[in-house]
Formats: structure tokens, C-alpha cells, sequence
């Protein structure tokens, strides 16, 4: 448990000193693949591709010039900490 809490002071360290513009980006990219994950049929079968959702997101972050694939992933993976530290166990 305290390697997770030193990971979240890390990724909360690494988001401080980013751009609140592409924070939120990449939060509202993270929620969009979680919301694609969580897709289900009629049968309970998982149908999401949040690959997918994942990848046009950084498309679209490297084609407007919103931000490099380094900074996408860097941002990403602190969100994914921090998200994965939240999750009720």
C-alpha cells in the first residue's frame, strides 16, 4: 500500500508542472476510454474498443498540435495512477 501512495506522489508531482489545458485533455481521454471499456451487449460480453478511443485522442492531440506522444503518455499514465488509487478495492 505504501508504494501506491509514493506512485500517486509522484504522478501528482508529474501533473503539477503540466499545462491544465492538456491535464484536462487527457482526463476527459482517460474517461472516454474508461466509458468504452465498460460497454457490455445484451449477454454481459464486453464489446468497448478503448484502444481505439485511446488512440484518436493522441491522434488528434498530435495533429492539432496539442501536445507531443511523450507528453500524452506521460500525462496519461499519472492519470491512470491516480484514477487506479481511487478505485474501491
Amino acid at each position: 500500500m505504501k508504494e501506491l501512495f509514493e506512485k500517486v506522489r509522484i504522478a501528482r508531482n508529474v501533473l503539477e508542472g503540466i499545462d491544465t489545458s492538456k491535464v484536462a485533455y487527457i482526463s476527459a481521454a482517460h474517461s472516454a476510454y474508461t466509458t468504452e471499456a465498460a460497454k457490455m451487449d445484451d449477454y454481459l460480453n464486453f464489446v468497448g474498443k478503448p484502444e481505439e478511443v485511446k488512440n484518436d485522442f493522441l491522434m488528434v492531440a498530435i495533429v492539432e498540435d496539442l501536445m507531443t506522444e511523450e507528453e500524452f503518455i506521460i500525462i496519461w499514465n499519472a492519470i491512470d495512477i491516480i484514477q487506479m488509487a481511487h478505485i474501491a478495492c
